[in-house]
């Protein structure tokens, strides 16, 4: 090959193949248990051996599940792979993407709630890709495409121009933040008694466990703060109990209806015998919402009956177990929100799961 040749290859590379490698290298999801849904899906699969429980769900079991708490409880090794806005047709699309990779050994906790199987229009932020594979099956069910339309994977760039919009954007802002904040956070530690909201972030931040903390600031005032988990899952604590009762005023009376949507019904099941063709070993917990956001005690007793009969039989007549707490134990101050648990609400929920679910797991070692 001549000089001249070998002149243009070079340039050929460095104009076209490198940029191209570079794009797909910025917009491909980073694997992080503590990430976006896409990077903790990655990161799962990455090394699956390394958890005994894989939680999956919406943002509530996000809320509800702390690793390094409940591992504490049942002695075991735990991921979360939950997420904000993870209803049931972006989590059939991670869980067909997860099936083939979730070992034998492991046990699968999957939360729902009578808010799954209602059906939600204009409900569709980014939050998982779901394949014009997956799409048709959808509507085959009759779901209203609406409901999943923003996860829309219709070009292999467009799920990836998504994801870094949604999760590479943020990643590389939080990045720059963190840079341009190093001459703080190599500051002293905070002294001993020190319980300043900046002293319990740095505190918390030196947990083995924690991927981060921050504060959470309402009108220009430190409310709270978000704990994000190495190996997933979110903890909300509040440092201004009075602020987010006053904002739960907003949901009071808000939750209604009792019946489940047939398209979600379906979708669920389908999703059961998902896990049923591939011999996994699930176990259906069972999420309910703050008691003060029902509009009556009938309605909240009405929606818990749906649950414990016909989700309950399909759980049951694939062979898994169904589990549900005492959700009357749980009150309304335990939530920071209408229906996901802050801090303290979810130490007392992992407290009464860790009870109800350890004979299930028990049992399942035992076959």
């Amino acid at each position: 090959m001549s000089s001249m040749a070998e002149r243009r290859l070079f340039l050929y590379f460095v104009a076209f193949v490198v940029p191209v490698v570079a794009l797909v290298a910025l917009l491909r999801p980073s694997a992080d248990l503590a990430g976006h849904i896409s990077g903790k899906t990655a990161a799962y699969q990455l090394d699956p051996d390394a958890f005994d429980i894989l939680m999956l769900g919406d943002s509530r079991t996000y809320c509800a599940f702390h690793p390094p708490h409940l591992e504490a409880l049942l002695g075991q090794r735990i991921a979360n792979l939950a997420s904000w806005a993870h209803w049931l047709p972006t989590q059939y699309a991670q869980i067909s993407d997860l099936i083939d990779d979730i070992p034998p050994q492991t046990t699968v906790v999957w939360s729902v709630g009578y808010q799954n199987f209602q059906l939600c229009k204009g409900c569709s932020p980014a939050a998982y890709p779901v394949s014009a594979h997956t799409a048709r099956f959808y509507a085959g069910l009759q779901l209203p495409e609406e409901t999943y339309a923003d996860n829309l994977q219709l070009t292999p760039l467009q799920p990836a121009a998504r994801r870094f919009r949604t999760e590479r954007l943020p990643e590389i802002y939080e990045a720059g933040f963190d840079w341009l904040m190093q001459p703080v956070s190599r500051g002293p530690p905070p002294p001993p008694g020190d319980l300043s909201p900046e002293a319990r972030v740095a505190q918390l931040r030196a947990q083995p466990a924690v991927a981060d903390a921050k504060l959470v600031y309402n009108a220009g005032k430190p409310t709270s703060i978000a704990v994000r988990f190495k190996a997933g899952g979110y903890e909300r604590i509040e440092l201004d109990p009075a602020f987010f009762r006053n904002v739960q005023k907003g949901f009071a009376g808000t939750r209604r209806g009792l019946a489940l949507q047939a398209p979600y019904l379906a979708l669920f099941e389908a999703t059961l015998d998902l896990f049923a063709e591939r011999n996994v070993t699930v176990i259906v917990n069972i999420m309910e919402e703050s008691p003060h956001t029902y509009v009556s005690r009938d309605v909240q007793l009405g929606q818990r009956e749906l649950m414990d009969t016909v989700v309950r039989e399909a759980v049951e007549a694939r062979g898994f177990a169904y589990v549900r707490i005492d959700w009357d134990r749980i009150e309304s101050d335990a939530y920071f929100d209408y229906n996901h648990l802050n801090g303290r609400g979810a130490r007392s929920f992992m407290a009464l799961f860790a009870a109800a679910v350890q004979p299930e797991l028990m049992a399942d070692a035992g076959r």
